[in-house]
């Protein structure tokens, strides 16, 4: 994929990780991203899997992703900046840059990337028309159907 800058940055509001919110489905949570200097919010449904990997973040940081950073140092390229690019019948998905040796961006569901760019420290933009259409899904215009799983029993 080829590398692509935003048309125009007065166009991108930076917005930040605010936090983590467990979810009412099981094993599901919110991620909050609020406007870096404003008022406005939106929230990205993480899965099961990524919920996880968010909370551990905290706890064992250096475990987190080894492999993928292994392999990004070999290649000598790192996630620098990600944004928010569509959102569509209830699904996010964001635009990587990564920069380094090579620059490239790759096109990723967000609910399955965000942990990764949080732990790289990557900045997050996204327009106000993303915002707004973040909006719709909490109006319910387009709502994500959750499968109910049966509890999962260790013993």
């Amino acid at each position: 994929m080829n590398f692509t800058v935003p048309p125009s940055l007065q166009d991108w509001i930076e917005v930040v990780p605010y936090g983590l919110v467990g979810g009412m489905a099981p094993g599901l949570s919110v991620l909050v991203f609020r406007e870096k200097n404003g008022d406005n919010r939106f929230a990205i449904w993480l899965s099961k899997l990524q919920s996880q990997i968010a909370i551990e973040q905290g706890l064992r940081k250096e475990e987190t992703f080894s492999f993928l950073n292994a392999l990004l140092d070999a290649v000598n390229v790192q996630p620098k900046r990600c944004y928010f690019v569509k959102n569509k019948n209830g699904e996010q998905y964001v635009k990587v840059h990564f920069e380094g040796e090579k620059k490239f961006a790759l096109t990723l569901k967000a609910d399955q990337s965000l942990s990764f760019c949080i732990y790289h420290n990557c900045r997050f933009f996204c327009t106000m028309k993303f915002i707004e259409s973040m909006r719709e899904v909490r109006a319910g215009k387009h709502t994500k159907k959750v499968k109910r799983e049966p509890p999962i029993y260790l013993n």
